[in-house]
């Protein structure tokens, strides 16, 4: 390999967006995968390899909680009709007491736009926890590849700091005995 040619174009996976979803995007990718490289420090094609693996893993474990995230969203799509009059029941006890009169009269209007919920209010506990309930098996499902993303992380940072341990004491020279 030249040295004036960067491991990085040796290396490079294939391209991000062939395993970025629509939400995920390549430039985030590419910023994170500078980060990694400045923090790591990978020396050769070998090494950077590791170090995309690893943010790969990230990327995998991240994608989960976000999908977990969706499933359990109390504004996301409903899956039945009992699901609707519930988020509808939640809806109204959301409202604001002067708003609620007004939907019960029939003088209320939806918003156009998509509900803002404030971060952290307990009232949607209720709700998040029947959703919760019936997508069990497939929060499950995310949560087992979540523990195998962590597992193949932390295997790919020892397998990152044994290639570069081997190669610090490569560059060690041998001891030379002079006399006895």
């Amino acid at each position: 390999m030249p040295k004036d040619r960067p491991a990085r174009d040796v290396a490079r996976l294939p391209n991000p967006s062939r395993f970025l979803l629509a939400d995920e995007s390549a430039a985030d990718y590419d910023r994170l995968l500078e980060l990694y490289v400045e923090d790591m420090k990978p020396a050769g094609a070998l090494e950077l390899r590791q170090v995309e693996l690893i943010l790969r893993c990230d990327i995998d474990i991240d994608r989960q909680f976000r999908l977990i995230a969706e499933h359990l969203n109390p504004l996301g799509e409903d899956a039945n009709r009992g699901a609707k009059a519930v988020a509808e029941w939640h809806r109204e006890a959301l409202m604001h007491p002067r708003a609620r009169a007004k939907y019960r009269e029939g003088d209320w209007e939806p918003p156009s736009a998509a509900v803002e919920i404030p971060d952290g209010d307990a009232r949607l506990t209720p709700l998040i926890a029947r959703r919760y309930a019936g997508q069990r098996e497939l929060l499950t499902l995310h949560q087992r590849e979540i523990s195998h993303g962590e597992r193949r992380r932390r295997q790919a940072i020892e397998l990152l700091h044994r290639m570069q341990d081997r190669r610090r004491r490569a560059s060690v020279p041998d001891a030379v005995v002079i006399g006895e």
